[in-house]
């Protein structure tokens, strides 16, 4: 800390956890994640450091740390920056997601891949999931899918369900020609009951040909059908001056249904 980037934890006391100044090469751009290793009173925190890879750190709320009377946890010293993959070459999203399945003793943990094969043209993105089995702090990597992109994962957007069934991952693709605006799909993705493979098709929604510029939004509905999404685009400006015909952000729903949005 200091003068260097940090990520703070707080314990069960309202105070800096024991531990969080050894949680060292912090990607601040990047969202970390913590979950619950099912069975344990333990957590791995997820975070991507400067070279844009994963590493978790494992919190035990088992530990005194700075409590007096309770134990407040701390993060164990002897596991802390550990890569979650041995794949450094590709570039990680700034994204996770997860999901505890406490029926079955497991926790798995989604993040993106983008793996360049010519420079400043096409790659190949992966959709990655970690899966810690109880209080086992080495995660086993599964690859749910893949797919051809020509942009990294950075602005993109993975989220996973309310009722766990399916990801959700905002794809950024080539640029709208004459802009700093890319072409957009959001991908459905069903999860079977694993949780660390998928079932069925992967759906494919085409967004508007606006495209997007900046961050991608996506959130799926407070049922299993509904998927909102933002998009900010690119529009041709009418004579008229009409401020919705200007360059503006937009929310759209799409329904599965009619295949519309």
């Amino acid at each position: 800390m200091g003068n260097k980037d940090a990520c703070l934890i707080y314990d069960a006391t309202g105070k800096l956890m024991k531990g969080t100044e050894l949680i060292t090469d912090i990607n601040t751009a990047c969202k970390p994640i913590i979950v619950n290793l099912t069975g344990s009173n333990k957590y791995a925190l997820i975070t991507l450091n400067n070279t844009n890879t994963p590493n978790y750190h494992i919190i035990d709320m088992n530990l005194l740390g700075y409590g007096t009377m309770v134990n407040a946890g701390e993060v164990e010293n002897t596991l802390i920056n550990q890569p979650l993959t041995t794949n450094t070459t590709a570039q990680y999203g700034l994204h996770f997601t997860g999901f505890e399945d406490h029926v079955n003793g497991k926790t798995v943990v989604y993040t993106t891949r983008y793996v360049p094969l010519i420079p400043n043209g096409e790659g190949i993105t992966e959709i990655v999931a970690y899966e810690f089995t109880g209080a086992n702090t080495t995660p086993q990597e599964h690859v749910l899918y893949s797919l051809n992109s020509c942009a990294d994962t950075k602005q993109g957007e993975l989220q996973i369900a309310q009722d766990g069934t399916k990801l959700l991952w905002y794809h950024h693709n080539e640029y709208v020609a004459g802009f700093n605006h890319r072409v957009a799909q959001i991908y459905e993705i069903e999860l079977d009951a694993s949780k660390t493979a998928i079932t069925g098709n992967v759906e494919m929604i085409n967004t508007s040909a606006a495209g997007n510029f900046g961050n991608g939004n996506v959130e799926g509905g407070t049922n299993s059908s509904d998927i909102l999404y933002a998009q900010r685009g690119v529009y041709k400006e009418a004579k008229t001056q009409d401020p919705l015909q200007k360059t503006e952000k937009n929310v759209w729903k799409y329904d599965p249904i009619n295949e519309v949005v």
